[in-house]
């Protein structure tokens, strides 16, 4: 895609490295289907569309965020150029939807099936996951330049990535352990915003993250199964209660093509954890 040459030559060869695997996978998954001219056919072929889609936009967004805090970028810029760069793959991921012959699906309007993914697109977990990153990115510039407009540019491009300096021990099923900048401290579940308001308990998400830590950091992808639709919304809720508590916008559980959800702060389990 031409569009690409507005970013890094870093984003670049990652898009593309997504963009290859992407149509490796669609091609050998469309060889998978039994070649019909029927509606069953046509909303398979679409499905695969749609996860082709899906794929490349989960490396692209990441690397749109982090290319606009790397230059400053206002949350309205990062997201036109996001939305740019849907549009631009909407519309040749569309020209997909055709049978083996060449000849296109037939619609009732050309743009049919490019609103239907808009609009998956806009529901999806991972539109809102980069929705609460403008906003924690718009927080941290309405901050910054309130205090001192005057070196607000240098902060911006200069704030160091908070992750790092961050990690979570697993003490317990319901305590962990948190050590931040050489301080350490102890919290609840309940204290780090993962309590169940309706009856006190842990919620799904403190169990995701503590299957997280059981993982060294890691949550590996499986697209094929039903769970993994919860899980997702599990991360969302982590990456939320995590941003809030720490106060950090930076995404902490940022998703990684071919591997799966990875932290960005060190998180694992007590030695005494088991005993």
């Amino acid at each position: 895609m031409a569009y690409l040459d507005r970013f890094s030559e870093a984003t670049i060869a990652r898009v593309n490295a997504t963009t290859a695997t992407a149509e490796r996978d669609f091609a050998q998954a469309e060889r998978g289907l039994s070649p019909s001219f029927s509606k069953k056919y046509e909303r398979a072929v679409e499905e695969l569309v749609k996860q082709y889609i899906f794929s490349i936009l989960r490396t692209f967004i990441p690397e749109a965020i982090r290319g606009g805090k790397e230059h400053g970028w206002p949350p309205g810029q990062i997201k036109g150029e996001v939305l740019e760069f849907c549009r631009c793959l909407i519309f040749s991921a569309d020209d997909k939807c055709r049978y083996r012959n060449g000849m296109t699906f037939i619609r009732n309007a050309a743009w049919e099936f490019r609103s239907q993914v808009w609009d998956e697109i806009d529901h999806s977990d991972l539109w809102l996951s980069f929705l609460d990153e403008l906003a924690g990115i718009a927080n941290v510039r309405a901050a910054v330049f309130s205090e001192d407009p005057l070196t607000s540019t240098r902060v911006l491009h200069d704030s160091p990535p908070g992750w790092a300096n961050i990690e979570i021990c697993f003490l317990s099923d319901d305590r962990i352990e948190i050590t931040q900048s050489g301080r350490t401290d102890t919290r609840n579940y309940s204290e780090m915003g993962f309590e169940d308001r309706r009856n006190g308990t842990p919620t799904k998400a403190w169990e995701t993250l503590r299957t997280l830590a059981e993982n060294d950091g890691v949550l590996e992808s499986k697209s094929t199964s039903r769970a993994w639709r919860h899980v997702e919304k599990d991360v969302q809720a982590i990456r939320q209660a995590l941003k809030k508590h720490f106060g950090i916008s930076a995404d902490p559980l940022p998703y990684e093509e071919g591997v799966g959800y990875r932290a960005q702060l060190k998180i694992g389990r007590a030695p005494s954890f088991d005993s």
